[in-house]
């Protein structure tokens, strides 16, 4: 019994996107696990001490989670997920185009014969596009927009392990749905690719296409202004002069993005996966259809964008990560802010969907 590529692509997410929900509903496990960098609230007592009086067994699974909890990297290896997403489209980019090693062990364990939807070879380029895009972007932000005298936040560094697979899977995820169409056309030579790109028609767009693609457009461009604004800000870490009370001072943002939400960059990212879902959506067309016709020479041309099919069912396992790891972390954001700011004030403020939640 061989393995089902694309099952195990979804479960990585799901199960990841589970292992969250499970870790922020143990109080042991959020305290020491979830909740990170200036989020911790110094006013929380320690489980250490919690633990004092509880049996010793109790205390030995106290001291080994404390100790795990001990294992972390610096804040700034978040830019190693970029870092490990735009290598990773990089290497992919090479593999599809010349149906290399690593693109035939994925597809081998592609179940072809029981797909009765593919994405096109349109579709595939396009999501190759936008996932590269999306990192090269991010990567450029996370190495250009530092604070001022750095931070010292950490996070766990099961967080980084996790993150480094995720961008891993992610790079395949964006196309491996598409795997019929690769395999039912041959990899362009290179001078049948150059004829083509030369000779290259715009596709035909879609309504779905006509609607995603701005909304990806648009949220990248929020995420990346509200990037911009919270690395002019000062370190919230630091304490201000004078005052008894050593925890980091906290102030609302002023930027117009945070009046629909606490974390709108947070709610961009969940925006670009869901257009990202919708645009590279299978199609029972997607196999030997125009979206990716086969041109004499081995070459190709683009054809529609935007797939018949509902959705991505690989891309929306993704968006179930990101949504539960993003909406964790929002919540430990509104419960610092409460922490320091008292509910009052943070009544009506939403965490990521404006006027929801």
């Amino acid at each position: 019994m061989t393995t089902d590529a694309i099952a195990s692509v979804r479960g990585f997410f799901l199960l990841s996107a589970a292992s969250v929900l499970f870790a922020n509903a143990l109080p042991p496990a959020r305290d020491r696990f979830v909740t990170y960098g200036v989020r911790r609230s110094p006013s929380e007592p320690k489980d250490s001490d919690k633990d004092k009086n509880r049996e010793p067994r109790s205390s030995l699974l106290s001291s080994f989670l404390d100790y795990l909890a001990t294992l972390t990297v610096p804040h700034s290896y978040f830019t190693h997920f970029y870092v490990v997403s735009v290598a990773s489209s990089l290497l992919w980019l090479h593999q599809l185009l010349t149906r290399g090693p690593l693109f035939r062990l994925v597809a081998d364990h592609v179940p072809v014969d029981d797909m009765a939807s593919s994405m096109t070879l349109d579709q595939v380029v396009l999501g190759w596009t936008l996932l590269f895009a999306h990192g090269a972007r991010r990567l450029y932000e996370s190495v250009v927009f530092k604070k001022k005298g750095g931070t010292r936040s950490r996070m766990w560094i099961g967080h980084w392990l996790v993150g480094i697979a995720f961008y891993l899977v992610l790079g395949i995820a964006v196309w491996i749905e598409g795997t019929p169409t690769l395999l039912a056309h041959p990899a362009p030579t290179a001078s049948s690719f150059l004829s083509n790109v030369a000779r290259l028609r715009l596709p035909r767009f879609t309504p779905r296409s006509v609607v995603l693609l701005p909304l990806f457009a648009l949220a990248s461009g929020v995420q990346h202004d509200t990037h911009h604004y919270l690395a002019s800000l000062p370190p919230t870490g630091a304490s201000q002069p004078g005052r008894r009370d050593k925890s980091p001072a906290a102030t609302l943002p002023e930027h117009p993005n945070f009046g629909f939400a606490l974390c709108p960059h947070y709610t961009a990212e969940i925006v670009v996966y869901v257009a990202l879902a919708g645009l590279l959506a299978p199609s029972s067309s997607g196999i030997g259809a125009a979206g990716g016709a086969a041109d004499r020479g081995g070459g190709w041309r683009l054809g529609s964008l935007g797939g018949a099919g509902l959705v991505n069912v690989s891309l929306m396992a993704a968006l179930a990560f990101v949504a539960v790891n993003l909406g964790v972390t929002a919540e430990g954001t509104r419960r610092w802010y409460v922490e320091r700011l008292g509910e009052e004030k943070m009544r009506g403020r939403k965490r990521l969907v404006p006027g929801v939640w």
